[in-house]
């Protein structure tokens, strides 16, 4: 079923696969381009016109912002600055993090190896005490016949 807006839109866009657009009566209602179907109803500003859409179609995603006119899409524009620089920095300390645990990780892949050998030498250092035992029972028990 395809939902088609009767009002002329002042402002439309398309966002993640998502149509956007504004009425002349400053309603705000979204879209699946695919199939056409209503996703909803937004916002409504009585007595104001959306005038400008600014969205997001750079990847999937599906941020917009609306003006209701002209003065607001400044401060649009630097909340979205700002949003994307600290994702920028969020990105990079998650990177940083992982590279740390990597680190860590390798660091313990080394200790737990080396305890391995350890263990390995322990190993044939028991099994060579329990056959000198054996060889010094046996040779003690020849003595005594």
């Amino acid at each position: 079923m395809i939902w088609i807006q009767v009002c002329s839109s002042t402002v439309a866009g398309v966002s993640a696969g998502y149509g956007i657009m504004c009425t002349c009566e400053g309603s705000l209602y979204t879209w699946e381009l695919s199939s056409g179907a209503k996703l909803g109803y937004l916002t409504h500003c009585r007595g104001a016109t959306l005038s400008c859409l600014v969205a997001d179609d750079s990847g999937s995603s599906g941020v917009f912002a609306v003006a209701v006119d002209g003065t607001q899409l400044q401060e649009l524009k630097q909340t979205l600055t700002i949003t994307k620089a600290g994702m920028q920095f969020m990105q990079i300390k998650f990177h940083e993090e992982i590279q740390n645990l990597g680190l860590h990780i390798h660091g313990l892949a080394s200790v737990a190896s080396r305890c391995q050998i350890v263990l390995e030498e322990n190993r044939k250092l028991y099994n060579e005490i329990q056959y000198l035992k054996g060889r010094i029972l046996f040779n003690m028990m020849s003595l005594f016949k």
